[in-house]
């Protein structure tokens, strides 16, 4: 019976031929699985970019309901009119109007007429998420101010210690 040799003369080792469909099948499974890993990173990256912008987004709405509020809640609690439309003018100056497909409501918190809530709701467009059929992401935040009365500061009295005129003497006894 003849051994089987290769053209380098060992026996049962592979043909250069044979070598050559190896590597050429190996380098078709590398080029399948660059693709799937590039187009899995692109996905994470489209995510990436949706989401951050969606973030951003809610920080503005957040911090334009807080400067609202903040506005009209001095006006509180005998003014709610005046309280409503600074609120809504901050709001405005912000960049948030009904105008520019905003919602702005102030009213008055439940639980005390001195507290000022503002919600503001706005929508946004995304840009990969669309692929998915989310065309827009509805953002809404709300901020509560509260408006506190005047604290007084210091005695009420005009004098220090027990009115004998001998202040260090009053710290002393006490």
């Amino acid at each position: 019976m003849s051994e089987r040799r290769s053209g380098l003369g060992i026996p049962w080792a592979p043909s250069r031929a044979a070598g050559r469909r190896e590597r050429s099948r190996a380098a078709g499974q590398v080029v399948v699985l660059f693709v799937f890993a590039l187009g899995a990173l692109f996905a994470i990256l489209a995510l990436v970019i949706d989401i951050g912008n969606i973030w951003n987004n809610s920080l503005h709405v957040q911090q334009a309901a807080e400067a609202a509020a903040m506005a009209g809640v001095p006006y509180m609690p005998g003014d709610y009119a005046t309280a409503s439309s600074k609120a809504t003018v901050e709001a405005r100056r912000n960049g948030f109007s009904t105008a520019g497909g905003a919602a702005i409501a102030p009213t008055v918190n439940p639980e005390s007429n001195r507290r000022l809530d503002v919600t503001i709701t706005r929508s946004y467009g995304t840009y990969f998420l669309r692929l998915l059929g989310m065309n827009t992401v509805q953002i809404s935040r709300t901020a509560t101010a509260e408006y506190t009365l005047p604290v007084p500061m210091g005695s009420p009295l005009s004098t220090y210690g027990d009115n004998t005129g001998y202040f260090w003497a009053a710290a002393m006894s006490q």
